[in-house]
């Protein structure tokens, strides 16, 4: 059994799916994450905490309770 890591705070997870995406859809994606990435901390702003590109987009961000992701 591996050994849980706790980071005392819960994180939500945004999936962009790649799936049956054109190369305009895919660069789309791909800009969302890249400019999320790139502004600076603001207390209006959810902050992107780390991206992963596997069969889809995987952004960790932080968790806003009873808000969606878009």
């Amino acid at each position: 059994m591996r050994p849980r890591t706790v980071y005392g705070r819960e994180y939500a997870i945004k999936l962009l799916s790649k799936a049956d995406l054109d190369e305009g859809e895919y660069f789309a994606q791909l800009s969302e994450a890249t400019i999320h990435q790139s502004i600076p901390a603001h207390p209006n702003i959810v902050t992107l905490h780390r991206t992963l590109e596997i069969s889809a987009f995987l952004l960790l961000l932080d968790l806003v309770p009873g808000q969606d992701l878009f």
